[in-house]
């Protein structure tokens, strides 16, 4: 079991990270959170704060899914999208 310490220091560390989200679809992406607008232009990559970016991450896939007309019990299809949207820059 974790204890306060350690879950402190994840979000301390968390805080620090940044994510990479490349919008591979035909239209502008575009989100509210927490009552503030983040966009990614279609065919560009956003750049955002960890839990920032975790959670626009599942809306731009949600975005993609609907725009190619995908079913999303189609498992293997959304994950393809998964790993098109995280952009891993420290290759």
């Amino acid at each position: 079991m974790r204890s306060t310490s350690d879950l402190k220091d994840k979000e301390s560390q968390d805080s620090k990270k940044t994510v990479h989200l490349y919008n591979d679809s035909k239209t502008d992406f575009v989100w509210n959170f927490h009552n503030k607008p983040y966009d990614i232009p279609a065919g560009e990559i956003g750049k955002f704060p960890f839990h920032t970016g975790v959670h626009l991450k599942k809306h731009l896939i949600d975005h993609i899914v609907n725009e190619r007309e995908i079913n999303p019990t189609y498992e293997k299809e959304v994950q393809k999208i998964r790993e098109e949207v995280e952009v891993n820059l420290d290759k």
